[in-house]
């Protein structure tokens, strides 16, 4: 007979969103929480790129180590025009950073079992469900939110509304600023999507599309990147890694049982527009853990979750639904209008 283990909350994954949930909850409350991880170490298919003012408001100060790059300057590219965005324009420092995932990601694990949460690697939810009770369980398990199929919630996605990331590391041609990140617009090559450069040091980045599911079944995104990328110069026969994965691009989902909070990609807690979801992810989990802590219940999760991030996930889109029916002139009309600089 196997013994029944019980705990005040569950957290099923040990992404940015899980560790965020997990910690606030042990720090605020001293409840009993485990927080399980299905793999050896989080599995993530993110570029890693995240806005300084991101962290300004989440108030997260990354270790150096776990920091790749500084960021100083962002380009998007139609067709014919490009738009500049500079550190200027924030109040000081870097406009943003290339952080190594799998680190950052242990850093937070770390900072959650430093405020007394229990963790476990290599533990399957769908095999341990019978074996753990929890008074709370907290899906933060990414896109394939195994908490909340096996309790009946229902997850109907319109075919634009999962995307398909795919990218490379690689070496950076000298053509391209190993201090800037790089976004190219194309609705015939790239069609309901963008490719993208994010340099990781002076002479390698990483570099991958991200376009619609629906998108991806009649234009694989693999022939999508593997052609942009050779056009502009890049050595793609020998690739030092790989990865790829889906993106959750709909509205939120509402966490709908008394007792199951979805959060993170679980939730569609992601930019529909970019497909960030770093930010997202720590905010959510940060609220639902607040609410937990204090035995709030979902509701009131509900209730403040809709205010930020679900406010500006929902505005972000109806940004892409418009998005995706402009073409190339639309393009390089409003690229133009914004910045002005001609290729």
């Amino acid at each position: 007979m196997v013994t029944m283990e019980e705990y005040d909350v569950l957290v099923v994954g040990a992404g940015p969103a899980g560790s965020s949930c997990a910690k606030a909850i042990a720090e605020k409350a001293g409840k009993s929480v485990l927080l399980i991880e299905k793999r050896q170490t989080p599995a993530s298919a993110c570029a890693g790129g995240i806005p300084a003012y991101h962290l300004e408001k989440l108030g997260l100060s990354i270790p150096k180590e776990v920091i790749l790059e500084e960021i100083h300057e962002g380009v998007i590219l139609s067709p014919s025009y490009s738009l500049i965005i500079d550190e200027s324009i924030f109040d000081s420092g870097p406009a943003g950073f290339i952080i190594n995932r799998k680190k950052f990601d242990q850093w937070l694990i770390k900072e959650a079992i430093s405020s007394g949460v229990e963790y476990r690697n290599n533990t399957d939810f769908l095999h341990v469900k019978d074996e753990i009770k929890a008074k709370v369980c907290v899906d933060a398990s990414g896109v394939s939110r195994v908490v909340g199929k096996a309790n009946g919630f229902q997850f109907n996605s319109k075919p634009n509304d999962l995307g398909v990331g795919l990218q490379y590391t690689v070496d950076l041609p000298d053509s391209f600023d190993p201090h800037r990140v790089y976004f190219y617009l194309n609705a015939q090559k790239i069609p309901r999507g963008y490719f993208w450069i994010f340099p990781i040091n002076e002479k390698r980045c990483k570099i991958g599309v991200a376009i619609a599911k629906a998108t991806n079944a009649k234009l694989p995104a693999i022939k999508i990147l593997n052609k942009f990328a050779t056009d502009l110069g890049f050595k793609i026969d020998t690739p030092y890694e790989r990865l790829g994965g889906l993106i959750p691009l709909g509205r939120c989902v509402k966490s709908t049982q008394p007792n199951i909070f979805l959060i993170g990609d679980a939730g569609n807690y992601c930019s529909p527009l970019t497909g960030e979801g770093i930010y997202y992810a720590i905010k959510s989990g940060r609220i639902a853990g607040e609410v937990i802590a204090f035995d709030k219940g979902v509701k009131f999760f509900n209730k403040l979750i809709k205010k930020s991030p679900r406010k500006s996930i929902s505005w972000q889109y109806r940004a892409k639904r418009v998005f995706y029916s402009l073409n190339n002139k639309d393009l390089d009309g409003l690229v133009k209008a914004i910045g002005n600089y001609e290729i």
